[in-house]
């Protein structure tokens, strides 16, 4: 959430002096689709390690 705030914020002070902030949007899309796709990767692995200890999945 923190992260979002500071976004906003670098954003508007971009705004308020005449300044497109293109580049906060381009520089927060690759570090959140890391973060989703880590968190993809984990929880397929901990699945995987699941149905491997389990009999009925």
């Amino acid at each position: 959430m923190r992260r979002i705030a500071a976004i906003v914020n670098v954003m508007r002070k971009l705004m308020q002096t005449g300044r497109r902030p293109l580049t906060i949007g381009l520089m927060f899309s690759p570090d959140h689709s890391t973060i989703v796709v880590l968190a993809c990767i984990g929880i397929t692995i901990a699945a995987l390690k699941m149905k491997s200890h389990t009999d009925f999945l």
